[in-house]
């Protein structure tokens, strides 16, 4: 029975460290590319340079509003759950399996932060191999 569980572990170690997870110790590490400003000689903004156009807003320097209407649109159960929502993700689940295809997500804000830190956008139950 030991040897059996051995193999387990060591195939779930396997199988994590395939997975090429990038190393983020916490949403403080990360560091978007955002767009360069080009300024003329009087400091007015003249064009900007990106790949994406963004621009990091301080929390503080937000309407008070936009942060709850996020939560609300986003997760509504936000301050219910410590980070997933197993509840919501058993829904999605059911419904998912119901209509054949992915129509629902049961991700919240947390596990959304985390997939756009780590993940692509592809949305697939199976990881492809890429050569």
């Amino acid at each position: 029975m030991g040897g059996i569980a051995s193999l387990l572990v060591g195939g779930g170690l396997a199988w994590f460290l395939l997975l090429d997870i990038p190393d983020i110790h916490s949403v403080d590490d990360y560091r978007p590319q955002v767009a360069t400003i080009v300024l003329d000689r009087t400091g007015k903004p003249v064009d900007a340079i990106y790949k994406q156009y963004r621009i990091i807003t301080p929390l503080r320097k937000m309407p008070s509003l936009l942060p709850k209407a996020f939560v609300a649109a986003e997760d509504s159960r936000f301050w219910q759950h410590p980070g997933l929502d197993l509840w919501s993700i058993l829904r999605a689940g059911i419904n998912n399996i119901r209509s054949g295809r992915r129509s629902q997500g049961g991700s919240t804000i947390t596990q959304q932060v985390t997939r756009s830190l780590m993940l692509t956008r592809e949305k697939s139950y199976t990881r492809k191999i890429t050569e």
